[in-house]
């Protein structure tokens, strides 16, 4: 059997894109005192994020429609990249 490297490099990236958008979700007791506030608080400000990863998606969905699959994924890999650094 061949190794697929297109597969195996859009597997990592999308583990690493998971783990990133995740990482929160253990931290609510920190987040919560470095916030004063409730635990339950922090995780209304969580769930306020993803609601924001969600709607963008599917701005970003429905506006690049038309564009070539290959290089959205370059572009959105490369915005992705920038800004985790």
């Amino acid at each position: 059997m061949k190794l697929n490297l297109e597969l195996l490099a859009l597997a990592i990236g999308a583990f690493a894109i998971s783990i990133t958008e995740c990482w929160s979700i253990g931290l609510l007791p920190v987040i919560a005192s470095d916030l004063n506030i409730l635990i339950p608080a922090a995780g209304a400000v969580v769930s306020a994020c993803a609601f924001g990863v969600m709607v963008s998606a599917l701005l970003v969905t429905l506006s690049t429609s038309q564009l070539s699959h290959r290089m959205l994924l370059m572009v959105m890999s490369a915005i992705f990249i920038l800004g985790s650094i």
